[in-house]
């Protein structure tokens, strides 16, 4: 039986100058540095957590990001088990007079036994910002995780843009980076998890304390 899940998110994080980068960098992959994650949240971009477990969802999730109506985001997700892992396709939505972005991506994510798995991702993205010409890329990411014990997962994940606009090719750099992430269960309801990410010449260390107050 599918689960439906939908999620509301309003995030007024401290807004770093919005460029083409950062606009993906926050809010985190809430939860997804674990073995029982849900498809739905943050996994098109870790695929190899995919591998966990058999998953057969659809949600929707609505991104206010920075508390800017001009960044707000509508996020679709489905997700369904093959073979030893889950296949997903990702789309979302970001437009106004400001920005512009539209993406989709197929992500798959196979269990090599119970503790490791493998994934890989391909997606297109377009976007635009005001006065800046649109550009057209794609993206692919190839990862790995590791279930360490019951409570501790950790994943690496690399991604590479290309793009394919020819006609916007002087405005095009090479953008690629890595991520590394780990979650560990401090209890039932909390959930701490630390995602380090480089891209070009950023580092970015991303930490998140998560609490459940109850099952349901």
């Amino acid at each position: 039986m599918k689960r439906w899940i939908c999620v509301l998110m309003g995030l007024p994080y401290f807004a770093f100058s919005q460029n083409w980068m950062n606009h993906d960098v926050v809010p985190l992959n809430t939860l997804a540095y674990q073995k029982n994650s849900s498809p739905v949240i943050g996994l098109y971009d870790l695929p190899a957590f995919l591998g966990f477990g058999q998953h057969k969802e659809i949600g929707l999730s609505l991104e206010n990001k920075y508390g800017l109506k001009e960044l707000a985001q509508l996020k679709m997700i489905i997700a369904h088990p093959l073979s030893n892992g889950n296949i997903s396709l990702h789309g979302s939505l970001q437009g106004s007079p400001v920005y512009t972005r539209y993406s989709s991506s197929l992500g798959y994510g196979h269990s090599l036994n119970k503790q490791t798995t493998i994934g890989i991702a391909l997606g297109t993205t377009y976007f635009q910002l005001k006065t800046q010409s649109p550009e057209t890329l794609i993206q692919i990411i190839a990862g790995i995780a590791h279930a360490i014990n019951e409570k501790t997962t950790i994943g690496i994940h690399y991604q590479h843009y290309q793009s394919i606009a020819s006609k916007y090719k002087n405005t095009f750099t090479k953008r690629e980076g890595l991520t590394i992430g780990i979650g560990y269960r401090l209890s039932k309801p909390v959930f701490l998890q630390l995602e380090i990410r480089k891209q070009e010449q950023h580092l970015l260390l991303l930490p998140a304390l998560n609490w459940t107050p109850n099952d349901k």
